[in-house]
């Protein structure tokens, strides 16, 4: 049986952090914006240990279409994003 583990979620990313997280390192975010409930939003991390070959990498976003369709997220996951 396999053990569940949880992805690092970030539901308070803004739109920069998120522009980031899909265009990675190399490449500089200058401006970038996000239209939708903030709730329907966020960034993960940690893909690859947690759960290899079902995401499509160790980082990225999650988009929703529903309001709170990212929790409930434990609160010892959370990190928070400084929004601008």
């Amino acid at each position: 049986m396999v053990a569940a583990s949880e992805l690092s979620i970030n539901d308070r990313a803004n739109a920069n952090t998120m522009a980031q997280t899909i265009f990675g390192e190399g490449v500089t975010v200058v401006r970038a914006s996000y239209t939708g409930d903030r709730d329907s939003s966020a960034t993960y991390t940690g893909g690859d240990s947690t759960s290899p070959g079902v995401v499509p990498g160790d980082e990225g976003i999650i988009l929703s279409t529903a309001t709170h369709g990212i929790s409930p997220i434990p609160a010892a996951l959370r990190t928070r994003a400084t929004r601008p």
